[in-house]
């Protein structure tokens, strides 16, 4: 049987999706502190589940991802994009010692869903041989 866990994050800063124009003053430092602090958050979240969770063998050498967005408006949005949103998240979670290197998560195509009350991504990472 797989090992699976499950990280719940809010949805990452808008300044970290691929699309997002970083024209504006200060546009490229903004990105910067967003990224480090999304990092952040996902490494703490990591690093509580590898703790709790001690018996089964992080880092993995290889997980696949799923990850599923919640938004507070049902709206199109480019699964691709999604996927590239969550690169400091990924980071994070390999510097939480879920993962050796990030390199050896596979990405499963983001799924979507509505949540007005809760925005979120919840990350579901299951360990692959």
């Amino acid at each position: 049987m797989a090992t699976i866990v499950k990280i719940s994050l809010p949805l990452p800063h808008k300044t970290l999706h691929p699309n997002h124009h970083h024209r504006t003053p200060g546009g490229a430092i903004a990105k910067h502190i967003a990224y480090q602090a999304y990092k952040e958050r996902a490494c703490i979240e990591a690093t509580a589940i590898r703790l709790q969770n001690q018996q089964q063998g992080f880092p993995w050498s290889r997980a696949m991802t799923h990850a599923r967005f919640f938004f507070a408006t049902n709206r199109n949005r480019d699964g691709d994009n999604l996927g590239g949103w969550l690169k400091a998240g990924w980071d994070g979670i390999a510097q939480g010692g879920l993962v050796v290197n990030d390199s050896g998560l596979t990405h499963m195509p983001p799924m979507q869903d509505i949540d007005k009350d809760n925005p979120r991504v919840e990350l579901t990472i299951e360990e692959t041989p």
